[in-house]
């Protein structure tokens, strides 16, 4: 589940990889802000951080995430 963290600027968003999770973090620049994509090998989104402009994406993100407890 994404976190809002609370701080004077700019607006930031997290879901970190379960603990464990392989793969590689994805740095993509947005006009205003930052995406930071956490993608297993087989491209499938694991965590996330979201800043400034880039927080608008917390939901479609989040409906790519896989289940926490199976």
């Amino acid at each position: 589940m994404p976190v809002m963290i609370k701080t004077p600027s700019p607006p930031t968003i997290a879901s970190p990889p379960a603990k464990g999770a392989v793969g590689v973090w994805k740095i993509i620049p947005v006009k205003g802000g930052l995406e930071a994509r956490f993608e297993s090998s087989d491209g499938k989104l694991l965590g996330f951080a979201l800043l400034g402009s880039a927080t608008a994406q917390r939901g479609a993100l989040t409906k790519e995430l896989p289940p926490i407890l199976q």
